[in-house]
C-alpha cells in the first residue's frame, strides 16, 4: 500500500508540474507569432499607404497614358505586390494569420490586374483594380488587428490557467500537509517529498510572476490597458507574500510543522486564486475595436450625417419625411452595433432614441433632431478614438505621428461643415 500510495503521489506531482511546463513552451512560440503578426501589422499599414498613394498618382495622371508613364506606374504596381506576397508568405504557416493570409492574396490580384491594364496603357481599367487593391489591404490589417487581439485574449487566458492550476496543486498539497499531521508517525520518504514538491511549486510562482510581469512589458505599446492590468495582477500578487507563504510552507515541512505548513499552503492556494481572477479580469481589458475601425466607423457616421442632409434638402416635404424615417432606421442599426461593439451605453442610448420617430415633427426639425443625435455619436466616438491615442502615447507608441488631435480635427471640422449648411 504505501508503495502504491509514493507512486500516486509521484504522479500528482508530476502532473502538477506539467501543465505550468507546457505553458511556458507554448508562451514562448506565441511570442514569436504574436511578433510576426505585429511585424506584418505595421509593414501591411505602410503598404496600404503605398498603394493609396500611387492610387492617387493614377488618379492624377491624364487618361490617356503615354508609355514611359505607363511603364513606371506599372513597376511601381509591381513592387507593391511584390512587397504583398512577401509579407504573405511570412504570415503563411500562422493559423491566426490565415484570414489576412487570404485579404493579401485577393490584393495581390488587384495589383496584378492593374499592372496588367497599366502595361496596355489602360488607366481607367488599372484604377478601380487598384482601389479594390487598397481596400483588400485595409482588410488585411483589420484582420491582423483581430488576430493580433485573439492571441492576446490567449495568452492571457493561458496565464490565468497556469495560476489556477498552481492554486490547485497548492491546496492538494495542503491537504497532504494535514495528512501527514494526522499520521503518528508520518513516513520519512513521504515527508521529503511534500517538501520537495512544495519548493517546486515555489519556484513554479515565481517563473508564473515572471511570465506575468513579461507579458504586460509585452503588451504595454499595443494594449496599455491590459497591460496595466497585468502589472497591477503581479504586483498585488507579491505583495499579498505568496511566495514567501510559500517558502514558510516549505521550511514549516522541513521542521514537521504540519499544521503551520497547511495554513501557509491553504493561504497561498486562496492568493493564487485572486491572481487567476485577476488575470482573467486583466483579459476584459483588450480592446473590442482597433484604431482603425473606429476612424472608419467615424467615416460612416459622416456619410450617414450627410445623408441625412441631403435628405432635409428635399423640396417635397412627404418625401423628405420618408428618406428621413429610412436615415433614421440606418443610423440607428449602425449606432446600435457600434454601441455594442465598444460595450458604450451611450451610443446604445444614442440608437435607442433616434430608432424612435417623431411622428408631429416636420422634415427640417426631424433631420435637425438625428443631425444632433450624429454629434453627440460622434463625440462619444471621438473620445474613444483619443483614449486609444493617448494609450498609444503612454505605451511609448512607434505611431505617435497620429495623434489624438487628428481625430479632433476631423470632427470639429464636420461640425463647421454642419453649421455651415443650416
Amino acid at each position: 500500500g504505501q508503495g502504491q500510495g509514493e507512486q500516486q503521489s509521484k504522479s500528482e506531482g508530476e502532473k502538477q508540474q506539467q501543465p505550468p511546463q507546457q505553458n511556458g513552451q507554448q508562451a514562448a512560440s506565441q511570442a514569436q507569432a504574436m511578433a510576426k503578426v505585429r511585424e506584418a501589422l505595421d509593414q501591411v499599414r505602410r503598404l496600404a499607404e503605398r498603394q493609396d498613394n500611387h492610387n492617387r498618382e493614377m488618379e492624377r495622371a491624364p487618361d490617356s497614358l503615354d508609355q514611359a508613364l505607363a511603364k513606371a506606374l506599372g513597376e511601381k504596381q509591381g513592387d507593391i505586390q511584390s512587397a504583398g506576397t512577401d509579407i504573405r508568405q511570412g504570415l503563411a504557416e500562422l493559423p491566426d494569420a490565415a484570414q489576412a493570409v487570404q485579404d493579401l492574396a485577393n490584393a495581390e490580384r488587384e495589383m496584378s490586374r492593374s499592372q496588367q491594364a497599366l502595361n496596355g496603357q489602360n488607366l481607367q481599367t488599372a484604377r478601380p483594380y487598384g482601389a479594390r487593391a487598397h481596400q483588400a489591404l485595409l482588410s488585411a490589417v483589420r484582420s491582423l488587428e483581430a488576430a493580433q487581439r485573439k492571441q492576446a485574449a490567449d495568452q492571457i487566458n493561458q496565464l490565468a490557467q497556469a495560476a489556477q492550476q498552481l492554486s490547485d496543486a497548492q491546496n492538494q498539497a495542503a491537504d497532504k500537509s494535514r495528512q501527514l499531521g494526522q499520521a503518528n508517525p508520518p513516513n520519512a520518504d513521504d515527508v521529503g517529498a511534500a517538501g520537495q514538491e512544495q519548493r517546486q511549486l515555489q519556484e513554479m510562482n515565481e517563473r508564473l510572476n515572471e511570465a506575468i510581469e513579461h507579458t504586460a512589458g509585452e503588451f504595454a505599446e499595443t494594449f496599455p490597458q491590459a497591460s496595466r492590468s497585468l502589472a497591477e495582477a503581479a504586483q498585488g500578487a507579491r505583495e499579498a507574500g505568496t511566495s514567501g507563504k510559500m517558502t514558510r510552507a516549505a521550511n514549516a515541512l522541513l521542521y514537521r510543522r504540519f499544521d503551520k505548513a497547511r495554513r501557509e499552503q491553504t493561504d497561498a492556494a486562496n492568493e493564487l486564486q485572486k491572481l487567476s481572477e485577476d488575470l482573467a479580469s486583466a483579459g476584459q481589458n483588450l480592446p473590442t475595436m482597433s484604431r482603425e475601425e473606429m476612424l472608419e466607423a467615424m467615416r460612416e457616421l459622416q456619410r450617414q450625417a450627410q445623408g441625412v442632409q441631403q435628405a432635409m434638402r428635399q423640396s417635397d416635404e412627404a418625401k423628405a419625411r420618408e428618406e428621413l424615417g429610412k436615415r433614421s432606421e440606418q443610423g440607428s442599426k449602425s449606432l446600435g452595433e457600434l454601441g455594442n461593439a465598444l460595450q458604450d451605453e451611450m451610443l446604445q442610448r444614442i440608437s435607442e432614441e433616434m430608432s424612435m420617430p417623431r411622428g408631429g415633427e416636420n422634415a427640417a426639425a426631424e433631420g435637425a433632431r438625428l443631425l444632433g443625435m450624429y454629434r453627440a455619436a460622434m463625440r462619444v466616438l471621438e473620445q474613444h478614438l483619443v483614449a486609444a491615442g493617448i494609450q498609444r502615447q503612454i505605451g511609448l507608441s512607434r505611431e505617435t505621428a497620429n495623434p489624438p488631435e487628428k481625430y479632433r480635427r476631423l470632427v470639429e471640422q464636420y461640425f463647421k461643415d454642419l453649421s455651415r449648411e443650416k
